[in-house]
C-alpha cells in the first residue's frame, strides 16, 4: 500500500493523504475508543471518541480523510465501515474527489472465489495488536 500526500487546497493550512487503496482492521481494533485532540473546537469539548457509535465514527473518519496523516490512515480507518459512512460524510473538495476513487476502485475490486478464501488459514489471521503494531511506522 502507498500514500499520496497532496498539496494543501486553499483554506486549508496543511496537505492531506490518499492510500491507492483501502484495507481492513480488526472489529476490536475499528470499534475501540480513541483519544483524538483534533475535533475539538469550540462548539465541542469532546476528548475521548467510540468507534463504535456512528456519529462518532463519522466525525473521526472525517477529520482523518482531510487531515490525517499515513500512520493515523492505517490506525483508525477500516475501509467497510468506511464505505457505509460515505454517502453520510461531509468531506471537502478535492479531499472528496481523491478519496471517492478509492473508494470507487474498491468497490468495483473483484470478489475472491471460495477456493481463494478457503486457502487461508488461522495461521494468516492477524489480531487487532498485529494491525496496530504493523501500522506504526
Amino acid at each position: 500500500m502507498s500514500f499520496t500526500e497532496h498539496p494543501a487546497p486553499e483554506g486549508f493550512r496543511f496537505p492531506f493523504t490518499v492510500p491507492d487503496r483501502l484495507w481492513r482492521l480488526e472489529a476490536p481494533a475499528c470499534f475501540r475508543t480513541i483519544k483524538f485532540f483534533d475535533l475539538v473546537d469550540e462548539d465541542n469539548n469532546k476528548y475521548w471518541w467510540d468507534l463504535s457509535i456512528r456519529a462518532d465514527r463519522k466525525l473521526v473518519y472525517e477529520r482523518l480523510l482531510t487531515y490525517g496523516d499515513d500512520a493515523s490512515l492505517r490506525l483508525y480507518l477500516d475501509a467497510a465501515l468506511l464505505i457505509d459512512l460515505w454517502p453520510e460524510m461531509d468531506v471537502p473538495e478535492p479531499m472528496r474527489t481523491h478519496w471517492a476513487a478509492v473508494i470507487e476502485a474498491t468497490m468495483q475490486a473483484p470478489i475472491p472465489s471460495e477456493h481463494e478464501l478457503a486457502r487461508r488459514d488461522e495461521d494468516t489471521r492477524r489480531t487487532a495488536v498485529d494491525v496496530v503494531n504493523h501500522a506504526t511506522p
